[in-house]
């Protein structure tokens, strides 16, 4: 099973999720570092999560 829900797009942000069994789990991370909107995310299993934007940058970030 997924461990994590990411959510993503036109706020630059990447919103993380734990996969839990209470659908209002407070987010587990925040992450900010785009300058434009985000288009795609793809989770890199065990831990990380790789973004790519129309800045034109793909960031990974490492989430626990």
């Amino acid at each position: 099973p997924n461990r994590f829900i990411a959510a993503a797009g036109w706020n630059r942000k990447v919103c993380i999720w734990v996969d839990g069994p209470s659908s209002k789990e407070p987010v587990h991370h925040c992450l900010e570092g785009h300058t434009d909107d985000i288009i795609c995310v793809e989770f890199c299993p065990p831990s990380i999560v790789a973004t790519g934007s129309y800045d034109g940058k793909i960031m990974l970030w490492k989430i626990d």
